[in-house]
């Protein structure tokens, strides 16, 4: 399961699996709902998430939008609603925020996602002492 080889940091399997099953980029989740993307982000892998998005661009979308896709992969919360823009933030990594800014379909408004409980990429870079993921989103977002 792809969101297994994310989690455990085994990219080349990641890559195996993809090209193998190239819709688990956005239907793999785990318990509680956490995706690939989510992984990639919280571990800054902007390798994996660039490859996510190569991949999906090649599609040859007849049923689903693409602009679907895209959001499914890396606009999707878990169960309680944590994004990849959540992990990002939480563990500081800039060029996950950049990444997701510029390649989600909301563009800088994945940065004012919340969850289910009103928790924003913001509030999780507060909350972890991330203060350059925090002034990143500050200065990203209207």
């Amino acid at each position: 399961m792809l969101t297994v080889a994310c989690i455990v940091k085994d990219w080349e399997k990641a890559k195996d699996i993809i090209i193998k099953r190239p819709h688990e980029i956005y239907t793999s989740k785990i318990k509680y709902g956490y995706t690939p993307a989510y992984w990639a982000s919280f571990y800054n892998n902007v390798t994996m998430l660039n490859h996510m998005l190569r991949t999906i661009e090649s599609f040859n979308v007849t049923d689903e939008p693409r602009e679907q896709i895209l959001r499914d992969t890396f606009e999707r919360g878990s169960d309680d609603g944590y994004t990849p823009a959540h992990a990002a933030a939480r563990a500081g990594n800039i060029e996950s925020l950049e990444f997701l800014v510029q390649n989600c379909p909301s563009g800088n408004m994945v940065l004012k996602t919340k969850t289910k409980k009103g928790i924003t990429p913001a509030h999780s870079a507060t909350y972890y002492g991330k203060q350059d993921a925090l002034d990143f989103i500050m200065h990203a977002t209207p």
